[in-house]
């Protein structure tokens, strides 16, 4: 079972750019609260303690969010948006859940192994970078491994052929090619064909020396 953190968050009520841009410029994030239930909730968290909690409790973990004077919520984040020239986030959406009912949430795949099969000169082509699971809230897995050392030429490895953890259940399609395997082979440009066939040409025509 996952670790619960804390996130620290304060409502507003000024929801307008110009607001946005300010909270931003100030090392917070605009944030939503949502959920079965209740009316979406404006909110602000700074930037710094959102960014520190997910790296230090993973992107699926269920968090309880403190709002001051207030009871605390149950959430997990469902999204975060991030601005790419600035490589920053710029709003999240948190999702109040009950600890009791399940979710489907997205979990990433993790390949180990991929020296073993570089060595034998083979290449690993992964399909896709999460698949979709159902399960309790505390149940998520924040990652997925896959092990590939032991794979040979010709085989592949399907989403139906993961293992789970107890509990956990598939939403995505089990068909689906999760990784492939193909032989590494080099490339010669026609200009070093060319090259060498030039090379050997001039090789032969070498007057021999008695």
């Amino acid at each position: 079972m996952q670790e619960t953190g804390i996130i620290n968050v304060e409502k507003r009520v000024n929801t307008s750019s110009g607001e946005n841009k300010r909270l931003r410029h100030n090392g917070y994030i605009p944030a939503i609260l949502y959920g079965k239930g209740i009316e979406p909730v404006p909110m602000t968290v700074k930037k710094t303690e959102l960014r520190g909690k997910l790296m230090k409790y993973g992107r699926n973990a269920v968090f309880n969010l403190n709002i001051p004077s207030e009871d605390s919520y149950s959430v997990v984040v469902k999204d975060i948006q991030s601005d790419p020239m600035i490589e920053d986030y710029i709003h999240v959406d948190f999702q109040q859940i009950s600890l009791t009912e399940e979710i489907k949430a997205n979990v990433y795949i993790k390949i180990i192994g991929r020296e073993v099969i570089e060595a034998a000169r083979l290449n690993a082509i992964q399909q896709i970078d999460s698949i979709s699971v159902k399960c309790l809230p505390q149940s998520v897995p924040q990652s997925i491994e896959i092990d590939i050392s032991k794979m040979t030429l010709g085989e592949s490895i399907t989403v139906g052929d993961i293992k789970l953890p107890e509990g956990v259940t598939l939403e995505s399609d089990p068909e689906q090619l999760l990784i492939t395997l193909h032989e590494i082979k080099e490339y010669i440009s026609e200009d070093d064909s060319v090259k060498d066939s030039e090379e050997e040409s001039a090789e032969a025509e070498k007057p021999t020396t008695k």
